[in-house]
């Protein structure tokens, strides 16, 4: 029972009915948002750096402007470090558009890890397609350009 069935008081409608209520099902809310690109998962390194670059909308025979070498860092800023606890160091790739939009392509090789496995964040070697921080001249740290997935993954070399 709701206090207003047929919705006069106005407000928030959080409830609505689907088309099809046998197809239409998602009882843990898992569903991603509409119009969100799911990961990408490519077969190899060039094959998911090309994706990167195709949803980002760069033409495949640009090079990048420059290549910076920075040290990857977790979510709170702190130096990731390798098995010998030294800094883990990552490539950004930058670009610009022909519309002169600039684009950072960041590559995550080493993955991070927050926690055992099915922790949020998790995440194996992946590229990231950043928008470029104009204050500081690097990649924006979180978020994501539009049309571009979160994650662009591929096969860990070992």
């Amino acid at each position: 029972m709701t206090p207003d069935p047929i919705g006069l008081e106005g407000g928030l409608n959080l409830y609505a009915y689907v088309h099809n209520p046998v197809s239409w099902i998602d009882p843990l809310g898992l569903v991603g948002c509409p119009g969100a690109k799911p990961n990408y998962q490519g077969v190899s390194r060039k094959d998911a750096l090309r994706a990167a670059k195709r949803d980002a909308e760069i033409p495949m025979n640009q090079h990048p402007d420059k290549i910076s070498h920075v040290k990857m860092t977790d979510m709170n800023g702190r130096n990731i470090l390798d098995s010998n606890h030294k800094p883990i160091e990552t490539r950004e790739y930058h670009f610009t558009k022909p519309d002169n939009y600039k684009i950072v392509i960041q590559e995550h090789s080493a993955g991070h890890i927050y926690g055992p496995p099915g922790i949020p964040g998790n995440q194996g070697a992946h590229f990231n397609v950043r928008s470029f921080d104009p204050k500081d001249g690097n990649a924006a740290r979180n978020g994501k350009v539009p049309g571009t997935s979160e994650h662009y993954e591929f096969p860990r070399r070992l």
